[in-house]
């Protein structure tokens, strides 16, 4: 459609419905087509915001994951260690052997790495290197 033919169809318009109507249905157009941009920058950031939010989420789980997996394999390897001398007492029958690597297990079981929570979670929040 050229221009000309677009200038008859609104003076055709004009004829059958009154100039303020018209007026009035663009200015709606024009509305919609301002809130629909709105609503589509509203939920750029939205998504933006979520995935901020999901990525912080994955690194905390990251963290915390490693966290664990170290604090139990340290954990882990303790216990082996205790359980070694108990096997050498059990060889030797040396009975204070035994006793010295049953009290080193039953020290480490005794002792939640859960015990202070809280301390952990602060630790592995803040921004200080992390020693397990």
């Amino acid at each position: 459609m050229d221009r000309s033919q677009a200038l008859q169809k609104l003076k055709d318009v004009a004829d059958v419905v009154p100039s303020e109507d018209v007026l009035r249905f663009f200015s709606s157009v024009m509305e919609l087509h301002k809130e629909n941009l709105a609503t589509k920058r509203e939920i750029a950031r939205i998504e933006a915001t979520r995935d901020v939010a999901l990525e912080q989420i994955r690194s905390k789980h990251d963290l915390y994951r490693k966290a664990m997996t170290l604090i139990f394999n340290e954990r882990s390897g303790a216990i082996a260690k205790h359980f070694e001398l108990i096997d050498r007492g059990i060889e030797r029958s040396d009975r204070e052997l035994m006793l010295r690597g049953l009290e080193g297990v039953a020290r480490i079981v005794s002792n939640s790495p859960f015990a202070d929570l809280k301390a952990l979670a602060q630790a592995l929040e803040g921004d200080k290197p992390i020693e397990i």
